[in-house]
């Protein structure tokens, strides 16, 4: 009886967590839609602000703006990297797969690269590390604002136009689809001019720039690198989600199949000491007959 009271039990314990996880998967799917619509929806706002600037740079004489590489002149320069993570656990091998190509991309050495960490989770795991961390944000939340990557941009571009760094890198997990989070990463600056050869035309536009192309570079490339910043988060937090959600529903399966097996398990062992108790019955009936 003791066997089949622990079958019981672990019965049990199986169908609360699938319960549990049931629930925890309907959160994250109600999350996981208004942040890939979050996501999805900057995209091309993103993608018009890059054609915006690269045609600037194409089209007008203006090579010499700090935030233009034309001569790679900051080689010897260490690189900032812009380390996004998840807030929470529970989203399955996500954070992992972000920390193992941080871990091959950020030099370990404390004197040269620098780094900005983004999410509890990165501020956590930057602790255990000798990363030159120049600055942490805890949590943006579920809903990050344009402000909040206002905040991460001004300290990046602030130590790019000191030349304390050379090249500006976003390191985040990217949203690619609900099945599908991939961790990447981005240069963001300098903004390298776009080559003439991958827009072959017979008759180039003709651009009349008002203000000067010195004035608008000068507004849009902080917008840009703000914008780029802003998006990754918000791709950060649609994989994140989306992560979860598998997760969760892949727990609620395993917890389910678990049920069903102890449950199999447990009828068995019912059986078998049914037939049991049929046994002595009858042996000893027969006992008593004879």
């Amino acid at each position: 009886m003791s066997s089949t009271r622990d079958l019981k039990r672990r019965i049990k314990t199986a169908g609360n967590i699938s319960k549990i996880t049931k629930a925890m998967e309907s959160v994250a799917a109600s999350k996981m839609k208004k942040a890939q619509d979050a996501a999805l929806s900057g995209v091309s706002y993103e993608n018009l602000m890059k054609k915006m600037v690269a045609n600037i740079i194409r089209f007008s004489s203006i090579i010499d703006h700090p935030l233009i590489s034309v001569k790679d002149d900051r080689g010897f320069l260490p690189d900032l990297t812009i380390l996004i993570s998840p807030d929470r656990g529970l989203c399955g091998s996500l954070p992992a797969m972000t920390f193992r190509l941080a871990e091959k991309e950020i030099a370990g050495n404390s004197n040269q690269d620098k780094v900005i960490v983004v999410g509890k989770k990165a501020v956590v795991y930057a602790k255990r590390t000798n990363w030159n961390v120049l600055a942490s944000f805890d949590s943006l939340g579920d809903r990050p604002t344009m402000s909040d990557a206002s905040a991460i941009s001004s300290i990046a571009i602030e130590e790019y136009e000191k030349k304390q760094i050379g090249r500006i890198r976003l390191l985040y997990p990217k949203f690619i689809s609900t099945l599908n989070q991939e961790a990447v990463i981005e240069d963001v600056l300098p903004v390298k001019p776009v080559s003439e050869t991958s827009d072959i035309r017979i008759l180039q536009p003709k651009y009349i720039f008002e203000p000067t192309p010195q004035d608008l570079l000068s507004e849009l490339l902080p917008a840009y690198v703000r914008i780029s910043i802003y998006q990754s988060v918000l791709s950060s937090k649609a994989a994140e989600q989306s992560a979860r959600m598998i997760a969760m529903k892949n727990a609620s399966d395993n917890a389910r199949e678990v049920k069903g097996l102890l449950q199999l398990s447990y009828n068995q062992t019912r059986q078998k000491a049914i037939t049991a108790e049929i046994a002595d019955i009858v042996t000893a009936s027969m006992a008593v007959v004879n």
